[in-house]
């Protein structure tokens, strides 16, 4: 399946309403994010001052995205777990993002509930999370 440009600004911008959540963004979190933009190819200066400014720009309103099908829905929320943790912390207020963009996508709540109960434990673990999955949509 190959994203649209509209559904890679959706995706993009779902993960950067994330990072917002929990108020501090990481170097690990960071690293990501550009890394995202250059997978999708956006714009690197463009993505820079889009995280550089997020916890200040009051425009963005705080939506779970709603994607064109599930199967992006899925890889989506396991980005969000990857980049949530990548701070080594889960915040609660990712969590509760992550899970009103399964439930505005209509995914299975007791899918999401393992994905969670997945990343927690190797949270806990202190385990390398792996890259992230867009690359696997476009």
């Amino acid at each position: 399946m190959k994203l649209s440009l509209l559904e890679k600004s959706i995706y993009f911008k779902g993960l950067l309403l994330l990072l917002k959540k929990d108020n501090l963004i990481s170097a690990e979190e960071r690293a990501m994010m550009m890394s995202v933009c250059g997978t999708m190819g956006f714009d690197k200066t463009f993505c820079k001052q889009a995280i550089d400014t997020l916890l200040e720009n009051e425009y963005i309103l705080d939506e779970p995205p709603v994607f064109s099908s599930s199967e992006i829905a899925m890889v989506f929320i396991s980005d969000g777990f990857k980049l949530a943790c990548s701070d080594k912390d889960l915040d609660p207020k990712e969590v509760d993002y992550l899970r009103e963009t399964a439930i505005k996508n209509g995914l299975d709540l007791d899918w999401f509930n393992e994905m969670e109960s997945s990343f927690s434990e190797q949270l806990n673990g202190e385990s390398v999370l792996e890259e992230l999955n867009v690359a696997e949509l476009l």
